[in-house]
């Protein structure tokens, strides 16, 4: 699931399809290059099917677990890969189709992130910048990973936000089965990206109506460091953004990579660089309009919804009160004679009656 994503997918999709045979490529109202590159890519003969979500507010979790029902139903396949545009395939020593084999039955595997560290904020500068310009965060203080779903759990499970793990239609997490392969994480790579996805991320995840507790928290803290950095972040900013990536804020920051670890080949360059340049307030300008449409759809709806809610609140607590004074009443002796003499007149009543 995608949204503009212009400057690196194309080396996400040239990339991971050296590990898979088809890649779904949602794309959720992209307004930069996102699209144009995709069907570039599909006209050079890649493997890419690509699908259009609209909706303004941010399920991931349901889109993603529809999406991939979709495609146990229509091609069959025996592994699904929920992977975001900044997440490439790594084997570690093992080939991964035979470590898939490996998987018990009715669990699912896990593939551990790590997190790549951009050397300069330069991003564009590169014709294979993924290769030059990162290097993989030395320790993850706080282990993230992505799940692999076997077909033959992906019609009746569900995938949780971001992905990370698989429930079952009773909410509770899947057996897990931990993959060598890992993903090579990049989510920071320029000014430009992060400043725009922080932001409009953060505002998203204020409109989810069901937002989990700390769910896309570090959306919200690089936004405000966008914000009191005047929307302009250094390479010392960004290098510290990669590095606290994820991590709970009152974890210690380890800033140290490793330089022997690349992603992909030093052959993976950027073709279609026309594309894949970001502007900051196309992306704001595009966000906007997309909010403005939800308001002007739901707002009758979403009083309506208040209004119910409210009245449903009010009604609960009334009742709550008169069970209250029921119980008070039942215990007084008035009550405990009224209780009598009403369960004698039923008995009396229907008294022979089947």
């Amino acid at each position: 699931m995608v949204k503009d994503e212009c400057d690196i997918i194309e080396l996400f999709i040239r990339i991971n399809l050296r590990f898979i045979d088809r890649m779904f490529i949602i794309n959720n109202r992209s307004s930069d290059g996102t699209v144009a590159i995709i069907k570039r890519l599909q006209e050079e003969g890649c493997p890419v099917t690509l699908w259009h979500e609209d909706n303004v507010d941010f399920q991931q979790g349901l889109t993603t677990t529809t999406a991939a029902r979709k495609i146990v139903d229509e091609y069959d396949p025996d592994w699904i890969f929920p992977l975001d545009a900044d997440e490439f395939l790594t084997e570690n020593g093992r080939e991964l189709r035979a470590e898939l084999e490996d998987i018990p039955d009715q669990k699912c595997g896990i593939m551990q992130w790590r997190t790549f560290v951009p050397l300069s904020g330069d991003y564009a500068a590169f014709e294979n910048p993924l290769w030059h310009n990162f290097r993989q965060r030395k320790v993850e203080t706080l282990q993230l990973s992505k799940v692999v779903i076997p077909a033959n759990l992906a019609k009746t499970s569900k995938l949780t936000p971001g992905n990370h793990h698989l429930t079952n239609s009773d909410n509770q997490r899947i057996p897990e089965f931990t993959l060598t392969t890992t993903l090579a994480h990049v989510p920071v790579r320029s000014s430009e990206q992060i400043v725009a996805k922080s932001i409009i991320g953060s505002l998203k995840q204020q409109i989810t109506w069901n937002r989990l507790e700390k769910e896309g928290f570090h959306w919200d803290i690089m936004a405000q460091l966008a914000r009191t950095s005047n929307y302009r972040l250094d390479d010392q900013q960004l290098r510290e953004i990669a590095f606290a990536y994820s991590q709970e804020p009152d974890r210690e920051v380890i800033r140290k990579f490793d330089e022997s670890k690349r992603i992909g080949s030093e052959n993976d360059r950027i073709q279609y660089h026309e594309l894949a340049g970001i502007h900051i307030l196309e992306r704001l300008d595009n966000f906007i309009q997309e909010l403005g449409e939800k308001l002007r759809q739901g707002q009758p709806h979403s009083l309506i919804a208040k209004s119910v809610a409210y009245e449903t609140e009010q009604l609960q607590a009334a009742l709550e009160i008169k069970e209250k004074e029921l119980r008070f009443f039942r215990k007084t002796a008035v009550g405990k004679a009224v209780c009598y003499l009403t369960k004698k007149a039923y008995r009396r009543k229907y008294s022979g009656k089947q």
